[in-house]
């Protein structure tokens, strides 16, 4: 029976092909047909004769090439329904964790090892391919034809023997246990194998462990391992802790070109220049004979014009150090004898440069808080809240310090109305806090802040009642605010600036009117006078100077209910106003700064959007 089949499968297949051979000539195919006289009793011959027995198209016009064809295609089509019905894939879930948890165990137990890390004074062996699939380093030793691809032994130098342990650990298991106490010897170890996400994991574990103690040495292991967001992470927190920092054993050892970087670095936080000299001279002193001869490289890190007469009096001139080296002895006496002070001044240190923005309000509320613009990380950190809450806030930066002046905020019961703010307070960016000043004469909300000549200007601004014309000016070396004499217009929400000597307030309202005035204060003649109008009245605008021009940017006109986009730029040599590049959003009140040499914009309001969150920069050129 299964011949048969098999017999009568190969016939008709032959019939099939025979029929194909000849289905362009008919007559031929009759012929043929004719000529092979097969016997009708068999079931190939009923099959073959039936086949060949049809016209070349059937009744309907079909041809049965086409239709031997569609036979074939429902047959295939039948035969993947059925496979499909009678496979089933099967997968094992945990077939890549089960296959090295026993690569591992082969490993432990040194069977099918195909190579040796000599490590110090341990040998390690491991499979090839399993530690050359993580490390890239010997990925490439293994494959690109170096002479270590064909040896069974290699040794590794600058590697601790427990580090490689962990790390061929790590191969098998993806895990590895990063401690403070192996640190130091994973991550230099990752960095050779190449180890890109486990050295990124231990410089994770450092910063995360990082503080006044041991900050100094994670510099110099971040510097010398070539870790470039850990060293940065590492300097600006030195930088911000100095004072703290060099209380500890660790300053006491630090390399003199490290601490000559530190001593030369503007950004120190400190309250005085003394506290730089302490840290210098308790260094020096630490290993006095043998420091002292170098010390003057470091001593000319000192900003001698800002340490106060006492303090050479009592503390400077009294130290060895002054005996023993005879180029401080020598500067010491020129500067002493005489010399202009001049030819030493130089600036004050201050904190690393940020942009802050404070107060304010969201859709909700008043806000008590601060947000600080790091340009170097590109991030935003909290500040402190401040004292008070407050909104339609002013703030200026003077001598290191920012000072919020004035606002609104709301009253406990609605009924009460708005509380218009007389007070001021100052962000010391050292202590990282809030001090509340002495208050302005009067409330002041929309204010206008401008800096010159050591002094804070609060400048117009409103209340229930009044929108004032007067200004006060603020000295913080006396902790007085004395009257300035007042603009010629009323005017809130106005913007301010400083340039050549000169206070320059542009825009603002007095109730129903919009400025597009602007008046300049000359401390000289101790009076104002007029400027050019701007094209546009607007107020809830800011003034900012770059490049010797003012930018009056954005603003609004409350009785249009329009917020605006629009930039303009003065110029002082011929008093006039030009149009210049317009915002990508609208806002009024925004926060205005120049910064690093460019214009940067951020927040402020625009209806219906209520507040912008964003910031807008204002690229050179």
């Amino acid at each position: 029976m299964m011949n048969h089949d098999i017999r009568t499968r190969r016939q008709c297949a032959c019939s099939e092909r025979e029929y194909l051979a000849h289905a362009r000539n008919p007559a031929s195919a009759r012929d043929h047909a004719h000529e092979q006289q097969i016997p009708s009793s068999t079931a190939t011959t009923q099959v073959g004769l039936s086949f060949l027995s049809f016209p070349l198209f059937s009744e309907a016009g079909v041809s049965l090439a086409a239709m031997a064809s569609n036979r074939q295609d429902a047959a295939q089509r039948a035969e993947h329904q059925s496979s499909a019905a009678d496979s089933r894939l099967f997968q094992m879930k945990e077939h890549c964790n089960q296959s090295f948890l026993v690569m591992n165990q082969l490993r432990r137990e040194g069977q099918l090892c195909d190579i040796s890390f000599r490590v110090g004074n341990e040998t390690l062996s491991a499979h090839r391919i399993v530690v050359a699939s993580v490390s890239p380093y010997l990925r490439a030793m293994f494959t690109c034809g170096m002479r270590e691809s064909s040896l069974a032994e290699i040794e590794l130098k600058d590697i601790e023997p427990r580090a490689m342990a962990a790390l061929i650990d790590y191969a098998y298991t993806g895990e590895v246990m990063v401690t403070i106490d192996n640190v130091q010897d994973l991550l230099p170890a990752a960095g050779i194998l190449q180890l890109r996400e486990l050295k990124a994991a231990c410089c994770a574990f450092l910063s995360d462990h990082m503080d006044t103690t041991n900050c100094l040495g994670i510099k110099q292991f971040a510097d010398l391992h070539s870790c470039p967001e850990l060293l940065k992470k590492a300097n600006r927190f030195i930088i911000r802790k100095f004072v703290e920092v060099v209380k500890h054993e660790e300053f006491l050892h630090l390399p003199h070109g490290v601490l000559k970087e530190l001593l030369y670095n503007d950004h120190l936080h400190v309250e005085s220049e003394e506290q730089v000299f302490l840290a210098f001279i308790r260094w020096v002193n630490h290993d006095l004979s043998k420091r002292a001869t170098n010390a003057y490289q470091l001593f000319e890190a000192i900003r001698f014009n800002l340490l106060a007469k006492t303090f050479w009096e009592n503390v400077f001139l009294k130290e060895p150090l002054f005996q023993q080296n005879g180029e401080c002895k020598a500067f010491m006496k020129g500067y002493l004898s005489g010399m202009s002070p001049e030819s030493y001044v130089v600036k004050p240190r201050s904190p690393i440069e940020a942009i802050y923005t404070v107060g304010g309000r969201n859709s909700h509320r008043c806000l008590p808080t601060g947000e600080r613009y790091v340009a170097e990380d590109n991030r935003w950190e909290e500040l402190p809240p401040m004292k008070q809450v407050r909104t339609a806030v002013a703030v200026g930066a003077l001598d290191g310090k920012l000072y919020a002046v004035g606002g609104e905020c709301e009253t406990k019961f609605a009924h009460e109305g708005t509380l218009y703010l007389s007070s001021v307070e100052y962000y010391d960016p050292i202590h990282n806090e809030w001090s509340s000043l002495r208050e302005m004469k009067h409330p002041r909300s929309f204010t206008a802040v401008a800096v010159m000549g050591k002094k804070l200007y609060a400048i117009g601004g409103e209340t229930t009642a009044h929108t004032y014309k007067s200004v006060e000016a603020y000295d913080p070396r006396t902790g007085i605010w004395t009257a300035v004499p007042d603009m010629h217009i009323a005017r809130s929400g106005a913007g301010a600036c400083a340039m050549n000597g000169k206070i320059y307030v542009v825009g603002g309202q007095d109730r129903a009117i919009h400025h597009s005035t602007m008046e300049c204060y000359d401390p000289v003649e101790n009076c104002w006078h007029l400027c050019a109008n701007m094209r546009n009245p607007r107020s809830g605008v800011a003034a900012v100077v770059h490049n010797q021009h003012i930018y009056a940017i954005g603003g609004r006109d409350r009785h249009r209910q329009a917020y605006y986009d629009i930039v303009e730029r003065y110029f002082p040599d011929t008093n006039s106003w030009e149009n210049f590049s317009k915002l990508t959003h609208s806002r009024a009140w925004p926060s205005a700064c120049v910064f690093q040499g460019q214009i940067y914009v951020t927040g402020g309001y625009d209806w219906p959007a209520q507040t912008a969150n964003c910031r807008e920069i204002r690229r050179k050129g």
